[in-house]
């Protein structure tokens, strides 16, 4: 589960074919998990619940940068500077 404060805001996003849209980003607060729904939060205040999440643990260390990858999402509906936060129960 993601951890109440989880934020993190997207620097970069792309598409990987057949595995979905690869988000990079920086880990602001909290932490998440793979298999737990997080929430896209972009500019404009919309908000939309991912379910299909795979976080890319090889990536974490002592930096803040994130690799998370998303399905059933494109590009485009996670633009730079959009946060990925822990969705509300």
């Amino acid at each position: 589960m993601p951890t109440p404060d989880f934020r993190l805001q997207i620097e970069d996003s792309f598409m990987v074919k057949g595995r979905g849209t690869a988000v990079i980003g920086r880990l602001i607060s909290g932490d998440t998990a793979s298999g737990e729904p997080v929430c896209v939060q972009t500019d404009d205040g919309k908000t939309r619940r991912i379910d299909d999440v795979v976080v890319d643990l090889d990536f974490k260390g002592e930096s803040d940068q994130r690799a998370v990858m998303l399905r059933g999402v494109n590009k485009e509906q996670v633009p730079r500077g959009a946060m990925l936060l822990a969705c509300d129960s």
